[in-house]
């Protein structure tokens, strides 16, 4: 997206901060909402035949997967952290909310992995079909442009419910006004 955007192919609005900021930041964010997506449902099927023979509290696998997704997430947190001074950017006061930002996202996702779970078990092309239409949500969520402004593409962000917590996520990051 940063060759698309610099052949002037793909056009996008000025984002008030570097661009490969913008677009590392919504990758960050997009990524460790995927992940907490698939953590339930991969601790499941990693575990599956633990599951048949000990007995222990099922929701230890949650807390498993979801401690796997908050290591990712920070070192990602570093790598973005390495980005943002590599392109200068000042973080405003706001970057104290990101927790907040991060814990829906998480929570959120958890919950769409939770409820997917059941069926990856009986099913296993669930997983792949997931796969597949989470990369075509990511596109229609402004991730790697700034949130659209006028119709229709604003009904993304009224009807999708990560749109607006990212970008208010990613605003906290970035600009300070979401």
């Amino acid at each position: 997206f940063i060759f698309l955007r610099r052949s002037g192919f793909f056009l996008i609005e000025d984002t008030g901060v570097p661009y490969v900021a913008f677009l590392f930041t919504g990758m960050v964010l997009w990524q460790t909402f995927v992940d907490a997506i698939f953590s339930p449902i991969r601790m499941v099927n990693q575990s599956r035949a633990m599951l048949r023979k000990i007995n222990f509290p099922h929701e230890a696998l949650l807390l498993a997967g979801l401690a796997e997704v908050l290591f990712n997430a920070m070192i990602r947190a570093v790598l973005l952290a390495g980005v943002l001074i590599w392109q200068d950017v000042t973080v405003p006061a706001t970057v104290l909310l990101v927790p907040l930002g991060f814990a829906v996202l998480i929570l959120v996702a958890l919950g769409i992995g939770v409820l997917a779970a059941p069926f990856a078990m009986l099913f296993h092309d669930i997983e792949q079909a997931l796969a597949v239409f989470l990369t075509l949500w990511m596109f229609v969520t402004p991730v790697l442009y700034p949130p659209p402004a006028t119709w229709p593409g604003s009904l993304t962000m009224s009807v999708n419910p990560i749109a607006p917590v990212l970008d208010t996520t990613r605003a906290w990051i970035l600009t300070g006004n979401p």
